[in-house]
């Protein structure tokens, strides 16, 4: 049904990362969170979530799979267009991070594993 999917997908690409802003805003504000904390828990909200955890998840829960995967696979597909637009918005383009230095680590993990 059209309606349930525009639900969960308005819930995990909207809402959560509402909430995630909101509550990480008003932790800023208060003094209780670090910008560079706040946004990577922003970055962290706005991200789709994983394929294999709504699976489970439905699973367990005697939930409807195949709902399950299609909404995950349509989030994760709705999150390659949405998230960097999201991400430019909402954390700007002078994050607390370095793209290079992340990219660098990240590469050294994969190419070269401990």
């Amino acid at each position: 049904s059209v309606r349930l999917h525009a639900l969960i997908q308005g819930f995990n690409l909207l809402l959560i990362p509402l909430t995630t802003v909101l509550s990480c805003n008003a932790l800023l504000a208060a003094g209780l969170l670090q910008p560079a904390l706040r946004d990577g828990m922003v970055v962290m909200g706005l991200l789709p979530t994983t394929i294999n955890m709504c699976v489970a998840l439905s699973r367990s829960s005697g939930g409807d799979e195949a709902v399950a995967i299609f909404n995950a696979v349509l989030g994760n597909l709705l999150g390659v267009l949405l998230t960097p637009y999201l991400l430019l918005k909402l954390v700007g383009s002078a994050g607390a991070l370095s793209a290079a230095d992340t990219l660098q680590k990240l590469a050294t993990r994969v190419l070269l594993p401990q």
